[in-house]
């Protein structure tokens, strides 16, 4: 740390770095004094002078996370075979980074490097799970008596792959390759389990849908957590049918009326009722430090245009029906926006401004594109799309291909992005096809059962009345919970072979009851809607929306809830085509335009695919949590992994709660984690839901009587 009057203020426009940095002084008994962490580890010498000795946060990018290969190695030391340890990042092969553990053992003892791995894994988020371990009788030093990590030796990779088993029949072979490409590892034998490779539920449908493609056989994802290696796949593909239960998708007659898709059709009826409303409004900010080439932004957001036919398309009624209107070309301009001299404060309201501007749908472009210049090199790009004809997975889409285009403009190259097979308008008219098809009726038949008997509505306790008519004005609040929080939920999800995603909706589901006092849960949570992979490279709104209805009576221990919720989502995901808004037309709730239908509350864990490593050409990027007042339900819980733990993201409504009421909640919902982790045999009206000093002032302040 630093100290003094020399110390700056911060970093400018740029609050969390300057939070995380600068820190109050407290050498000092001047409260605005501060000092800056500098991530050096020095000593003082006799002298006065002052040594370094290198740095506290040697962090290294691998799998799209930052690591702190300090933080492996103290965790590594703490294991009883090991007398020291070292990590490091390797590139033996050029692309291939390898994050690669080494080991000293105790002396007179050996170290199993299989179990060393497993020990890990229970203490440490899978993304620092080094690839291979290495056992050493000493460790390479420099004449200072630090670890020489240039001289640690390459490891022997097919020595730490020795249980790796080559595939063996055709279908292992396909089943191989599909796992590699999927979960983006380089080698994948027959023993590898998908969830220990890193796959989750959002994976394993992008799997399912390409074991389809190629191999002509359609599996459900229970078959996936029962069977999750490949050798245990294979059999499943080989009892198979070898019939697709679902047609593909075809280019379509463009000379015929191009239908809206059933999500579309909604968000158009809701446009008519309330014109220029922004709560489908979806904004993506983003700072870049360094210098921007706006004429190769431009042309680049021109070939996102041209290639994607969805950001050409506008929404017109013939003959009373709705349809899409596919331009031949259309005009994104990139605006630019003279932002120095604002501070966070003005940045915040101006880029909430911009986000909240109305799109009309008979209008093109559907998208705007804002670039506000904030200082010399700094700026920030802000992009707007109407929900219409975006959705998350589309922003992950688009940026993927703004980066190739941004860095070839930028070099003079052109750059040649993959043809797409389809567009959005082909999976239109494919939709309403397969709705008027066989298909549909037995997903009806399931979610008519499923849902028989719900209650219309989760009664949350809340701060004011609900009105007449449902709002959409919203903040949110965030919290990152700890890592021990983290690595023990994906503990438990892997003991219990769930998901991350089930377990935290099982949490969120206890949370609930134990606000409402209900037993009967009915939670909201989108699927990415892309089964063909045909549509996984398109920008467009695929999004569906299931209704995950949960069961905690009889007072079920949280493993029990955890097993429960896990059924109800694997037999969710195998009925997943069924369009909601198709749903709510033939269950035909009573109508209530105070809330939404069949849901209020929504649960989301951000798992869209996404590549954190990718740059801007030369441009650092930060992404930017932008609050532009609007909340599409009650209340939504939205989960990411993230280095530091495990994010939660509570977007609220205004009209309806207090921030002071949903900051209680936030700890309320920290503190039951806490409880689960600690123990998951317990039953769910037992966990503790109180934070401690709720604890204190409830038994002990309420009761004092001097």
């Amino acid at each position: 740390f630093l100290g003094g009057v020399q110390v700056a203020k911060g970093y400018i426009h740029k609050p969390e770095l300057t939070a995380e940095k600068f820190l109050c002084n407290p050498f000092s008994s001047n409260v605005a004094d501060q000092m800056y962490r500098t991530g050096d580890r020095v000593r003082f010498l006799p002298d006065g002078n002052i040594e370094y000795l290198g740095r506290t946060d040697d962090q290294v990018k691998w799998r799209g996370f930052r690591i702190e290969p300090g933080e492996i190695e103290t965790t590594l030391a703490e294991h009883p075979g090991i007398h020291q340890a070292a990590i490091l990042l390797r590139e033996d092969t050029p692309g291939d980074k390898r994050l690669v553990g080494y080991l000293i053992a105790h002396e007179s003892q050996t170290v199993d490097k299989s179990a060393v791995k497993t020990w890990l894994k229970t203490r440490v988020p899978d993304y620092m799970i080094p690839s291979a371990f290495m056992t050493l009788d000493k460790m390479p030093l420099t004449p200072s008596g630090k670890i020489d990590r240039r001289k640690l030796p390459v490891p022997d990779y097919a020595e730490v792959t020795q249980l790796y088993v080559a595939p063996r029949t055709p279908a292992e072979e396909a089943l191989v390759q599909i796992w590699s490409e999927v979960l983006n590892v380089p080698q994948v034998g027959i023993h590898d389990d998908f969830f220990e490779l890193g796959g989750h539920s959002l994976l394993a449908t992008q799997l399912v849908s390409r074991v389809r493609d190629a191999l002509n056989v359609e599996l459900q994802l229970i078959a996936l957590f029962n069977h999750s290696t490949v050798a245990e796949f294979a059999t499943d593909v080989a009892e198979a049918s070898g019939e697709t239960g679902i047609a593909d998708i075809k280019p379509c007659d463009r000379t015929q009326p191009l239908p809206l898709s059933f999500a579309q059709q909604r968000l158009w009826f809701l446009d008519q009722l309330e014109p220029g409303n922004p709560v489908y409004n979806v904004p993506w900010a983003m700072r870049l430090d360094g210098p921007l080439n706006i004429k190769a932004l431009q042309a680049s957001i021109d070939d996102l245009v041209a290639r994607h036919e969805s950001l050409r398309t506008l929404f017109s009624v013939t003959m009373g029906k709705p349809q899409q209107c596919v331009l031949e070309q259309t005009a994104v301009p990139v605006e630019s926006v003279d932002a120095t001299g604002d501070d966070e404060a003005q940045l915040e309201e101006r880029l909430r401004a911009l986000a909240r501007i109305p799109f009309g749908l008979g209008q093109t472009p559907l998208m705007r594109v804002h670039v506000l210049h904030v200082a010399n090199d700094q700026h920030i790009i802000l992009l707007v799309l109407h929900h219409i004809i975006s959705d998350g997975w589309s922003l992950s889409v688009m940026y993927q291909e703004l980066v190739q285009l941004y860095a070839g403009h930028c070099h003079n190259k052109p750059v040649s992005l993959p043809a797409l097979p389809v567009h959005y308008a082909d999976y239109s008219v494919w939709q309403h096809d397969w709705f008027r098809g066989a298909g549909q009726q037995q997903q009806l038949d399931y979610w008519t059962e499923r849902l028989h008997g719900a209650p219309s509505i989760l009664e949350l306790p809340t701060d004011r009345p609900r009105g007449a008519t449902q709002t959409y004005n919203g903040a949110f609040i965030e919290r990152v919970l700890p890592e021990h929080i983290h690595t023990g939920l994906k503990n438990i999800a892997r003991q219990e072979h769930a998901t991350l995603f089930m377990t935290c909706l099982t949490a969120f589901n206890v949370l609930l009851a134990r606000y409402s006092g209900q037993t009967d849960i009915c939670v909201g949570t989108p699927v990415a809607g892309r089964r063909h992979t045909d549509l996984e490279g398109l920008i467009g709104f695929f999004i569906n929306t299931l209704v995950m209805r949960s069961d905690l009576s009889g007072q079920p221990s949280f493993v029990e809830a955890v097993a429960r919720t896990k059924q109800t989502a694997l037999e969710a995901y195998a009925h997943q085509e069924l369009p909601f808004e198709k749903l709510v037309d033939e269950l035909h709730p009573t109508r209530d335009m105070s809330h939404a239908p069949l849901f209020q509350v929504a649960f989301i864990l951000q798992n869209t695919p996404w590549d954190q490593s990718a740059t801007l050409h030369d441009l650092e990027i930060s992404p930017i949590e932008l609050d532009y007042g609007v909340s599409k339900f009650d209340l939504s819980l939205v989960m990411a992994e993230r280095r530091e733990g495990l994010l939660m993201h509570f977007e609220y409504n205004t009209d309806l709660y207090d921030r002071d009421t949903i900051d209680r909640m936030v700890g309320h919902f920290g503190t039951l984690l806490e409880a689960i982790v600690q123990d998951r045999q317990q039953p769910v009206t037992k966990l503790q839901l109180l934070t401690n000093p709720e604890q204190q002032q409830i038994l002990y302040d309420w009761n004092a009587t001097d």
